[in-house]
């Protein structure tokens, strides 16, 4: 009984954090794009988190031999390694790659007839 209060009691501090410590605004404002190009954007990652069908590996990955191998349990914003620029570290690869997986995301969302976030320029650099 003693073993399983030690396993219960810290979870009941990181599930709150897990929960509700992602529901912030995420700003995308890398410092590898020079200052005169577009602005920062700005997105809900609570509310990308609560969308039906979309999962943390659907934006976050790791991949070995073509396969996403991450464990969404391993995801922590204190690991540099889950954000796009640590991978995608040229201007040009990482832009591509947001581009590619947000405005990607949102055009196949409108295919499947559902609510879909921005896909032109001026609605994510605002």
């Amino acid at each position: 009984m003693k073993h399983l209060r030690f396993k219960i009691i810290p979870l009941l501090f990181i599930i709150p954090v897990f929960l509700f410590g992602q529901m912030e605004m995420i700003t995308i404002d890398n410092p590898i794009f020079k200052s005169g190009s577009r602005s920062a954007v700005q997105f809900s990652h609570g509310r990308h988190m609560e969308m039906e069908g979309v999962s943390c590996t659907d934006c976050h990955h790791k991949f070995e031999n073509g396969i996403n191998v991450l464990d969404p349990a391993e995801l922590n914003s204190e690991d540099r390694s889950i954000y796009c620029g640590f991978c995608h570290n040229t201007p040009a690869s990482l832009k591509k790659s947001y581009h590619r997986l947000c405005i990607g995301c949102h055009e196949s969302m409108i295919k499947k007839n559902q609510t879909a976030g921005p896909r032109l320029c001026g609605e994510c650099h605002k």
